[in-house]
């Protein structure tokens, strides 16, 4: 809470509507270039079910109207194809390899308006 009440950049844990299972946490935060990160982290048990593109998909929309940014960036492991193809499929496009988080990373982004 300290966190959005800083900077105006939420937090949120996602749970299950039928069973009530706590499935991940998305968000969005700061980083040092001065740009706007959207990140989201589901447990392992849900990948491949759709909600990590849900909750981006969610997210994205939200920072449209509440989020003064030229663009929304996201990056993901080199490794992690599944999360590159969740960002490819919400829109975000590639646009360079970098460290992210001490990792080296594919780095995507997606305009803000």
């Amino acid at each position: 809470m300290t966190f959005y009440k800083e900077r105006g950049l939420p937090c949120f844990v996602i749970f299950s509507k039928v069973s009530k299972e706590f499935l991940g946490r998305c968000g969005f935060g700061p980083i040092e270039t001065g740009e706007v990160e959207v990140g989201y982290l589901i447990t392992r048990k849900f990948w491949g079910m759709g909600y990590a593109s849900k909750a981006l998909n969610a997210l994205l929309d939200w920072s449209k109207k509440n989020i003064e940014a030229d663009y929304i960036i996201a990056f993901a492991p080199l490794r992690h194809e599944a999360s590159q193809r969740v960002m490819e499929k919400c829109g975000m496009k590639y646009y360079k390899v970098d460290i992210g988080h001490g990792v080296e990373c594919k780095f995507y982004r997606i305009k803000n308006n």
